[in-house]
């Protein structure tokens, strides 16, 4: 279609969290996050993959982990504020 690359002017490592290697020291702010999500993938199939990608319950919870799951609930609550779900 005559489109041409355009370098842009960004890191490729960036990161907006400071992430560690360590395990979370309490994972229930994870839990509690990962209980509804997998809860509305009965009600809502539509976002099983979203929410599938971030929580798995039989692993090692790290801090990246956490904001991922985080970021997939606001993303629920604005599609349901938006009526898109």
């Amino acid at each position: 279609m005559g489109c041409k690359p355009f370098s842009t002017p960004m890191e490729d490592s960036l990161r907006f969290h400071q992430v560690s290697n360590e395990p979370l020291s309490d994972p229930l702010s994870y839990q509690r996050l990962v209980g509804p999500l997998i809860y509305l993938t009965s009600t809502k199939p539509d976002i099983a993959f979203v929410v599938e990608d971030g929580c798995c319950p039989f692993k090692i919870v790290f801090d990246e982990d956490l904001y991922v799951v985080f970021d997939e609930v606001l993303y629920v609550h604005f599609m349901c504020i938006f009526a898109l779900l």
